[in-house]
């Protein structure tokens, strides 16, 4: 269905480069003429179409365009979807990644945000889960592009791919394993140290709450580290819920206006703002610690 509809589009605007495409489905079994093919690109998929003939029309450089910003760090939210004489602009996501040990609860807090469930059988993450959801902040729609990854060893070198570009990031630990801790102190120095984006908002959670007599890390060394490297902290629990909404309200609060764009080479790729300062100056919203 999804293909006869952009085939169809391609026939009423043909020659329209003022209209750039949002495509959120992969086409499987289309049709041969025009040829369709499916690409897949770090963090998106999206299609591009081929003429048998090799001409390129107006719309094959568009999709090339697009190629091309996407394969330089262009977030996919940019290229808003329009079809027949209906236009909508959908919100800009901002890129969020969860970081942290495995078994840890990561991919618990994310079903008890998306869902507002718990489950004790939850798959372990492979590589990396994309979600999104969005939630109002400030009076304004935040739409979170959300990516849970695996907190095993051999993953933990593919976790830069998932953060760089990040506007914000949440490391999790499990307040009833202290290495776990020291391991979150890790990724919280790894990403200041290495995101493309100097403004990146980090939060730390606490998670596990509700295994209070096991715990292993007291609250005020969270509560101090928190401090020293201005991180939002929280004290949250996957399993009754606590404080899991607030992690990601706390954490849309801070976030600028605009999604942070990564330049690549010295180019701003795209976005008329930038999330170091505002254009009228003001320097950007500074982090909250232990709410």
């Amino acid at each position: 269905m999804m293909h006869s509809l952009f085939v169809e589009w391609i026939r009423r605007h043909p020659q329209n480069l003022g209209v750039r495409l949002r495509l959120w489905y992969v086409v499987s079994n289309v049709d041969r003429s025009p040829k369709i093919l499916a690409l897949r690109t770090e963090e998106v998929r999206f299609l591009k179409l081929l003429k048998p003939s090799g001409a390129r029309s107006n719309l094959e450089e568009l999709l090339a365009a697009m190629h091309h910003k996407l394969d330089r760090g262009c977030s996919f939210s940019e290229f808003p979807m329009s079809y027949g004489d209906a236009t909508r602009m959908p919100r800009k996501g901002f890129k969020l990644v969860l970081l942290g040990d495995a078994s840890v609860g990561k991919s618990s807090i994310l079903m008890r945000f998306l869902h507002n469930k718990f489950s004790e059988e939850i798959e372990t993450t492979v590589g990396a889960a994309f979600n999104t959801k969005t939630i109002e902040s400030r009076g304004r729609q935040v739409k979170f592009e959300i990516w849970d990854t695996a907190g095993q060893e051999r993953f933990r070198s593919l976790a830069p791919m998932y953060y760089r570009g990040a506007s914000a990031a949440v490391v999790v630990y499990d307040q009833t394993n202290a290495v776990t801790f020291e391991r979150a102190q890790e990724w919280v120095r790894q990403v200041m140290s290495t995101s493309a984006n100097p403004n990146i908002v980090i939060a730390l959670a606490a998670n596990k709450a509700d295994m209070e007599e096991k715990r292993q890390v007291p609250w005020e060394k969270a509560e101090s580290f928190a401090q020293q490297e201005g991180l939002f902290l929280l004290d949250t629990s996957a399993m009754s819920g606590k404080n899991v909404l607030r992690l990601f309200e706390g954490v849309a609060e801070l976030l600028p206006d605009e999604p942070f764009v990564p330049q690549q080479r010295g180019l701003q790729v795209t976005s008329n703002t930038q999330s170091t300062a505002a254009a009228d100056g003001k320097p950007p919203a500074k982090r909250l610690c232990c709410a």
